[in-house]
């Protein structure tokens, strides 16, 4: 079980060294694409007010 543990703490540590070098781009990029997506789902649940799931 350590192993694992001491293995996944290995790759966040890496992901985290080269990660200030993306910068804030990811951020966006995320944002971005969640209020695409929420607004898709907005327009969806006007248009089929009936429908249930």
């Amino acid at each position: 079980m350590n192993t694992l543990v001491y293995a996944l703490k290995d790759i966040f540590e890496f992901s985290f060294k080269f990660m200030p070098s993306i910068g804030n781009a990811v951020n966006l990029l995320f944002i971005f694409l969640i209020t695409v997506f929420t607004i898709y789902w907005i327009v969806q649940m006007y248009k089929n007010p009936d429908k249930v799931r």
